[in-house]
Formats: C-alpha cells, structure tokens, sequence
C-alpha cells in the first residue's frame, strides 16, 4: 500500500546461475536496486516506482545499490515503499533489479540478471457508516470500514486517515464536494491544514463524531493521511452525506 508509510515486501531471489548454467555458489555477491532506470533488462531500460531496499551492504561503485550476498543458494530482499503516496484508484510497481557484483563490493556493468515486481497502490475505497438525517447542531457518530486499496486488499491497522466536512475540502469522482460544513470530533490534529482530523484505522476502521450545521447537508469525506499526520492528497476516497432535517 501507498500511503507514505512503512510498508515492507519481502523478495526472494533464486536459483542464480553463471552463463554455463552452473548455479552460482554461496557467497557470491550481487547488487540490488530499485532505481527508475536503474538498469537494463532483455534490452531495455527497467522502469520502477523507486522506494528503498532495506540490508545490504553499501555499493563501492554507485550510491543507488545495495550489496547481498547469496545465501542456501538465494538472495532475500526487504523492500520499502516509505514516503510514497497514491491517489485513490492509482497504481504503479516498483521492480526489484539484481546485478552481478564482484568480492570489492562493486556491480559489475548494469545488465540485470533478474527483475522481481511489487505492486504499489492508493487506499482507494471505503464505506461511510452515518445517519442520513439529524438535527441542526446535532453530534452524530460515523464509522469507517471496508477501507481497501487500489488492488482490493484491505489496510493494516495504523493507517491514517484525514477527515473534513469543509466545503470545497476535497475532489471525488473528479468534482469538488460541496458540504454546508460543520465540525469533526475526535482523532488527532492534522500536520499541514487544520480543516481536517486525523484517524488511525484499528481494527478495520475508523470512529469519530461530527456536528451538523445550522442548515443544509454536511459531507463527510476522507482521504488518506501520511504517518506524520499531515494530508498530501485531496481526492477523497469515501463521502457520506448528512442532511440537517
């Protein structure tokens, strides 16, 4: 999931041979990396989203590999997407590429041996859970669930979330949401505009409160926050609409 945090995949590289076929003994080191364009692969130049490779050893030769060496016959990689963020529906893949390496710690050309893919993807949907109706100043609550990313899969626990009832606060389905406003409850300040609260998903979902306006329909939207609490994107994910009644 894209959504500036931590978010780790764990690749296995595995029966690397030399150009005889031989499988190449424990021992041997390779160089990874997860650059665009970082290297070539059948002929042609690798793209990749980017994000970190996590162990290793620092490349002798090049500040954008890290160096493994193999282990049982193969290579583990930890790979992170942190500081990426997507919008909701969007998707990219970062590719893991290896090349060979020599005893110094230096890759030797940048052909890729092997190329491994990690999907990344926005939080993208969600359902809004609030009533339909309330009274003028009423303090409602509303739930968050089903929260899932661009491939379906639902978020982990620690995801955050940004929710405002600001009109003109956020862009779904390509429009501007209007709401007559009101206030939300609950969650923490937001780090860089403080028209929205900040949740944490536990559980699968997120609970909070808001209070209607005088008159009009209020609109919950939500968007996804990054760990520091502060909101990079303003496509919402989910929108409830609350009517004062």
């Amino acid at each position: 999931m894209a959504d500036g945090a931590d978010n780790r995949a764990e690749v296995t590289f595995y029966d690397l041979k030399d150009a005889l076929g031989n499988l190449v003994p424990d021992g041997t080191k390779v160089g990874v990396t997860v650059r665009d364009y970082g290297t070539t692969y059948n002929g042609h130049s690798v793209r990749s989203a980017g994000g970190s490779v996590i162990g290793g050893e620092d490349c002798a030769n090049s500040g954008y590999f890290r160096i493994f060496t193999v282990q049982d016959g193969k290579v583990v990689i930890t790979y992170s997407d942190a500081g990426i963020v997507y919008n909701p529906g969007y998707t990219n893949t970062a590719r893991v590429q290896i090349v060979p390496a020599d005893d110094e710690n230096r890759i030797v050309g940048s052909s890729a041996i092997a190329v491994a893919e990690v999907k990344l993807a926005g939080v993208s949907e969600a359902t809004i859970t609030a009533p339909d109706t309330a009274d003028a100043g009423e303090t409602i609550d509303f739930t968050i669930t089903d929260i899932r990313d661009a491939l379906g899969n639902p978020v982990p626990d620690g995801t955050k979330v940004g929710v405002t009832v600001r009109d003109y606060g956020t862009t779904y389905n390509g429009h501007y949401v209007r709401s007559a406003g009101g206030s939300i409850i609950g969650g923490e300040a937001c780090a860089n505009n403080s028209n929205f609260r900040v949740f944490t998903a536990q559980g699968g979902e997120v609970v909070g409160q808001a209070i209607l306006p005088s008159s009009g329909t209020m609109r919950i939207q939500a968007v996804v926050a990054k760990p520091d609490n502060s909101i990079s994107t303003y496509k919402s994910f989910a929108v409830k609409a609350v009517t004062v009644q």
